[in-house]
């Protein structure tokens, strides 16, 4: 029924005519971005092994009106990630430093007027080995909860309701190989919207992975980053102040459900909104080749506004319907 009413819709007046323009340049790339910057307008930033291209769009004549070659990165540079702010895009890349075995994150901004990239800005270095892509999937597999959001780069980034600031985080890799002797590390810095740091440092979590799990992260308006925390069957919001010390929240949620994906952010009155699916249970699953696997049941959506004394104001959970959950 859906389907159909979307086709009927679709349906074009015999006097409206389409032309096909011409297309824009081809760049072989591994990782493309487009922004609209308006006046018909729009920039593609597309990320090769050597380097990035910067191309401006006409939207209009679907032409290129410009193309901009950078080859000045260093060799095996990691895109990370990039962020619009309202007169500029910064491009985020990382490098692994073989003789220390750490890592370093630098910004390069882009003139969305001129698609002018500027050199490169070291942010952050990191005091030893974090997270990769490919360790923290394997370690989420075994069971072990690792900071969500950063599946493919090394860096996780989150902006403010306002955006006038923005979080980069990252997992320090364990000292310990026992969850129930370490403690978590996480590189936790915030900058306002052109990149200057208003605070940050690396911190140790206040439990034993064995007695915690960390499900997200946030960052407000003002500064001030919130993760989001579950001990044994107890829910907790962990605030950081400027000083890198924890205060704990409990929080009048649930405990017993497992959570997935989860989004925390902050809504336009200032208070922190979770948005995530939940599960009753964990199976362990074995595929074709022997190998097991965690397997969440997921049962729905769960939602909680959380305002600053952390006081859980509103929550309320989505059960999808059993039909539905035995096609999946």
């Amino acid at each position: 029924m859906y389907k159909r009413q979307v086709v009927d819709a679709q349906k074009l007046s015999k006097e409206y005519k389409t032309t096909v323009g011409n297309g824009y340049g081809v760049v072989d790339a591994r990782y493309k971005n487009y922004f609209y910057t308006g006046d018909n307008s729009a920039i593609a930033v597309k990320t090769t092994k050597k380097g990035v291209v910067v191309q401006k769009l006409n939207t209009i004549k679907l032409t290129e009106t410009s193309k901009k070659v950078y080859l000045d990165f260093p060799k095996k540079f990691q895109f990370e990630k990039l962020i619009q702010f309202d007169d500029v895009i910064y491009y985020f890349y990382s490098i692994k430093n073989k003789k220390t075995k750490n890592f370093s994150l630098y910004q390069r901004a882009i003139d969305p007027k001129t698609g002018k990239m500027s050199a490169s800005k070291e942010l952050i270095t990191t005091d030893r080995k974090i997270i990769s892509a490919k360790s923290f999937a394997s370690l989420f597999n075994a069971g072990i909860a690792r900071l969500p959001g950063r599946v493919a780069n090394r860096f996780l980034f989150k902006k403010s309701y306002d955006k006038s600031k923005v979080l980069i985080s990252y997992e320090l890799y364990p000292k310990v190989r026992s969850n129930k002797k370490n403690k978590s590390e996480y590189g936790v810095f915030v900058y306002d919207n052109k990149l200057v740091k208003v605070n940050g440092k690396e911190v140790t979590m206040p439990y034993v992975e064995a007695e915690m799990k960390v499900y997200g992260v946030s960052v407000k308006s003002d500064g001030s980053v919130y993760f989001f925390n579950k001990t044994k069957e107890k829910n907790e919001l962990l605030k950081l102040d400027t000083k890198g010390a924890f205060t704990v929240i409990p929080l009048d949620l649930d405990g017993k459900d497992a959570i997935r994906n989860l989004h925390i952010i902050e809504n336009e009155v200032g208070n922190l909104v979770l948005l995530g699916y939940y599960a009753n249970g964990i199976e362990f699953k074995m595929d074709w080749t022997g190998a097991s696997r965690l397997s969440y049941n997921t049962n729905g959506i769960t939602y909680a506004e959380i305002n600053d004394a952390g006081k859980v104001i509103n929550k309320s959970k989505v059960e999808f319907p059993l039909d539905v959950i035995q096609q999946y």
